[in-house]
């Protein structure tokens, strides 16, 4: 989270800070619905690991999948954060995408904790809620979550990051 933290602040600064005009002359609604997806990102990360998870991470996974997620945030807002193309259609269909992958890995990983903390469960496989059409239903949100926040930043090279969830 601290690393998600700092990558954030990182490319906020490298925008609003920045001393050349154009660094910084994005549109602001972009700016705004960008801002939007990075707080929610973040909220459901430290709702996910720290209330809703059970598990310990090790620290090559935390390092690993955090380091590129928190990388990515940092491309993405530092890259979104400077269009200046306002918002329209595709973008509405990028915040729409990024909303149900959300829901989805929220929902998913909830209704997975509320199963678990069950004592006749423990030790056993999911196969409720969402789960039951998927085994992996939270990479499949992930995959929308991070495909809705590239089309939002309107930068091609965003449509890469995706894939390692495919």
């Amino acid at each position: 989270m601290s690393w998600y933290i700092i990558c954030i602040a990182a490319a906020l600064g490298l925008t609003f800070l920045a001393t050349n005009e154009s660094d910084s002359s994005g549109n602001t609604g972009r700016q705004a619905a960008l801002l939007a997806c990075t707080f929610i990102y973040v909220a459901r990360a430290a709702i996910t690991f720290f209330v809703l998870w059970k598990r310990t991470i090790p620290w090559w996974e935390s390092a690993w999948g955090g380091g590129l997620i928190g990388f990515a945030l940092f491309l993405f807002l530092r890259d979104g954060l400077r269009t200046p193309q306002p918002l329209g259609f595709v973008d509405m269909a990028g915040v729409l995408l990024y909303l149900t992958g959300s829901y989805i890995g929220t929902a998913s990983e909830y209704s997975r904790h509320l199963w678990k903390a069950r004592a006749e469960n423990q030790g056993h496989l999911y196969t409720e809620g969402l789960f039951r059409y998927c085994r992996h239903i939270n990479y499949f949100g992930d995959l929308l979550v991070f495909g809705g926040f590239g089309i939002l930043t309107r930068q091609l090279w965003t449509g890469f990051v995706p894939l390692p969830w495919v």
